[in-house]
């Protein structure tokens, strides 16, 4: 295991010198994250496909484990807010909002959410500029939503805004409780706090786990490893090292290239469809991200 932290911290130093390429390939990551999740959700119940995320990126944690005296009530919160509640509703999100560039986009409501939240409970203060981004954000998640291709989806779409505030209140309780902590070190908490919560949730809420288990095929598997080592393991932490290192001002900007990158990739591998009214709303709320991400001096969350 020591050998095991060597080699990452010798790899992470060697990225981190370079952080736009960097965030730019985590961007990547996201986007074929948030894609084959589409696809894995096919051929599972979403609260199943969540669970075998989970446990595939919370075993080869399982030595990070660690009780933190003190911590505990506090870590183990944020990490069920922004690990397994937000990716359960994101799951059941992305199954019933039809187009993935509708998950894309309302993913990104995390940032004007993270922001208000941190008026709200850390006191920050807010000047005209990121406020702009705010409203700009939410009105065009308002003409997003509205389209009427969209608008056919709405119960998927409200799961996932509903996740992004849980993922955004998740993010102020780490900020403001743990931290301190090293980036897979907290994953471990996530991976397993949210591995438990989802196991309950797909025996209680949903049947048919051992038919899709039997028929899957190797894109759900696929689709599994693929969210789990590239989504969690890899992007998540590579996220939350990075910012560590770098200011997040010159880091978060980059963010807005992954629901670009996910609804191109919607649209040439799955066949999603544009609307004019789509684009002019998804449009509106990547410009309020990017007005708030290039105002924002605090970590602003990476996409689930």
């Amino acid at each position: 295991m020591k050998a095991l932290h060597q080699s990452l911290n010798a790899r992470a130093f060697l990225l981190l010198r370079h952080p736009v390429l960097m965030m730019l390939g985590l961007n990547v990551l996201w986007s074929i994250t948030l894609v084959a999740s589409k696809v894995g959700i096919t051929q599972f119940p979403p609260l199943l496909f969540s669970t075998l995320r989970f446990a595939v990126f919370a075993l080869p944690l399982m030595p990070l484990l660690r009780w933190y005296p003190g911590q505990m009530r506090y870590l183990l919160t944020a990490a069920l807010l922004s690990g397994g509640l937000a990716v359960a509703l994101l799951s059941a999100g992305i199954k019933y909002s039809g187009d993935i560039s509708a998950t894309a986009i309302a993913t990104q409501l995390t940032v004007p959410f993270t922001t208000l939240l941190s008026i709200w409970l850390l006191g920050e203060v807010v000047h005209w500029r990121r406020w702009t981004g705010i409203i700009v954000s939410l009105l065009g998640m308002s003409i997003f939503s509205f389209d009427p291709h969209m608008f056919d989806h709405r119960f998927g779409l409200a799961l996932v805004i509903i996740s992004s505030g849980l993922g955004a209140l998740g993010l102020i309780m780490v900020k403001r409780h743990a931290a301190s902590l090293w980036a897979l070190q907290l994953q471990a908490w996530i991976a397993w706090s949210g591995l438990s919560l989802l196991l309950l949730l797909t025996l209680t809420l949903e049947s048919g786990q051992a038919a899709a288990l039997a028929h899957a095929d190797w894109h759900g598997w696929s689709a599994v490893l693929i969210t789990a080592l590239l989504g969690n393991l890899i992007a998540h932490s590579g996220f939350y090292t990075l910012v560590r290192a770098h200011p997040i001002s010159r880091l978060a900007p980059l963010n807005v290239v992954s629901p670009i990158l996910s609804v191109i990739l919607g649209v040439l591998a799955l066949g999603d469809r544009l609307t004019a009214r789509g684009v002019l709303g998804g449009g509106l709320v990547l410009a309020g991200v990017l007005i708030i991400h290039i105002r924002e001096g605090s970590i602003v969350d990476a996409p689930l």
